[in-house]
């Protein structure tokens, strides 16, 4: 029998087909287990159950993911990216005010992840994030001086953020905004 080739093409047409699908199945996953926690507990959700409701084998389950906290863990590392990403235009030393609503506005937005992913011990996720957003934004190196500050500045910002998603957000982020707190280290003259 003839051996068959693939086209280059073809080739590159399967690997796209198959990341998008993955990429669908992952949504699925995600979007199921969000339904999911909305009537009951992480630790009283199953694969079986999970995988039933996506409609997926649990083979593609452990393709994608290893556990339901690294699922939980996915979604919320998707919405620190959208927080973070929300701050890219600002100038950390001149516009303290903007910073401070837009982060406060893009975490209401993602007030339900950022629930849950306290509520199951995630916090650190973030203020890793803040803190190599910090990194990033004021040079500094991880072995300086700067990262000490940075990391105290990422624990501060991440529990004012903690503490007023789980109060329900009662105060308004402007009247936040307006105790005048700084938000990022100030790189001394």
């Amino acid at each position: 029998m003839a051996e068959r080739k693939i086209s280059e093409k073809s080739l590159e047409n399967l690997k796209r087909f198959n990341r998008e699908n993955n990429a669908i199945t992952r949504e699925s996953i995600e979007i199921s287990l969000l339904q999911l926690l909305e009537k009951k507990d992480l630790k009283k959700i199953t694969i079986s159950e999970l995988v039933e409701r996506v409609g997926v084998s649990r083979a593609a389950f452990y393709r994608n993911y290893g556990s339901k906290e690294e699922i939980l863990k996915s979604i919320f590392q998707s919405s620190i990216a959208k927080i973070i990403k929300s701050l890219d235009g600002y100038n950390l030393k001149t516009d303290f005010y903007q910073v401070w609503v837009s982060l406060l506005k893009e975490s209401q937005k993602e007030s339900k992840i950022i629930s849950l992913a306290i509520d199951y011990n995630f916090e650190q996720v973030l203020t890793k994030a803040v803190y190599d957003f910090l990194e990033k934004r004021n040079g500094s190196s991880s072995n300086g001086a700067g990262s000490y500050l940075n990391s105290f500045w990422s624990s501060a910002i991440v529990s004012a953020i903690s503490k007023w998603v789980k109060d329900g957000m009662k105060t308004p982020a402007e009247k936040i905004v307006k105790l005048g707190l700084p938000l990022f280290p100030q790189k001394k003259k």
